[in-house]
């Protein structure tokens, strides 16, 4: 039985409020805490009376909490980028460290495992990626179909064989799993590829961050 049903089997909600469910009471007294703070949180802001309102001031004139850091501007680098051109954009968050990395995993897994090095490079990798995006494109109903006589996609089948893109997209790999201790995996759940991560981080953080920000559909307040 729910707790309404208890409620209204005690005689504490009226008629109108068993009609419609629950109420702000029986909201906090049956929420966890956490949960009941982002209610109230939701609840008030539903109820300010607009801009003018004093709570809403206090909440803005408030200062920040110790743990969130003021704006800090970054440099302005746009008149640079507009002669960018799009491998230049992919560069900023997936530099060629990245491919050499996933290069010497592969390599050295697929050592392991068969006794045999797969020999790929990066070229070959980038080249890989390339044509992936490629039929992400096309939407085929099968990738094979980019190498049959019918349906064969020239900018895919010249480049690559079929069986070294696949033999590729099996070996994919961006770290030797022997190069992470079992501490580091417990800790980590993104450590299979941490180190695209980072780097993905590391290129936002270069992105120009203006002070004056909109966000659309905001419902809590939020500093950061």
């Amino acid at each position: 039985m729910s707790v309404r049903h208890e409620l209204a089997k005690k005689g504490q909600l009226s008629e109108r409020q068993e009609r419609r469910g629950w109420n702000r009471r029986s909201w906090n007294e049956n929420l966890r805490p956490n949960a009941r703070r982002r209610f109230n949180c939701v609840f008030n802001l539903l109820r300010w009376k607009g801009p003018g309102d004093p709570r809403l001031r206090t909440m803005v004139d408030r200062p920040l909490p110790s743990w969130i850091s003021y704006f800090k501007s970054t440099p302005d680098d746009s008149q640079q980028r507009v002669s960018w051109s799009p491998s230049d954009n992919l560069v900023q968050y997936v530099p060629h460290e990245v491919f050499e990395m996933m290069a010497f995993a592969m390599n050295t897994t697929h050592v392991q495992e068969t006794r045999k090095s797969l020999e790929t490079s990066v070229e070959e990798l980038k080249m890989f990626f390339g044509i992936s995006l490629t039929m992400s494109c096309l939407c085929y109903p099968q990738i094979r179909m980019c190498w049959m006589k019918k349906a064969r996609m020239p900018l895919v089948a010249d480049n690559m064989t079929k069986n070294l893109y696949f033999q590729l997209r099996h070996r994919l790999k961006l770290v030797n799993e022997l190069d992470v201790s079992e501490e580091e995996k417990e800790k980590d759940r993104l450590w299979r590829i941490r180190p695209l991560v980072s780097f993905l981080l590391e290129g936002c953080h270069k992105l120009l961050r203006e002070e004056n920000v909109s966000i659309d559909e905001q419902m809590i307040l939020f500093s950061g």
